[in-house]
């Protein structure tokens, strides 16, 4: 694997992982 695949590989695990927190903190805000 070269390293922009990896480069990009990691930016997406970096996104998923921010917008699974964004989630979770929106359901808690929607439902307390």
């Amino acid at each position: 694997m070269n390293v922009v695949t990896q480069a990009r590989l990691d930016l997406l695990t970096e996104m998923e992982e921010a917008m699974k927190k964004r989630t979770r903190s929106i359901c808690k805000t929607l439902r307390p």
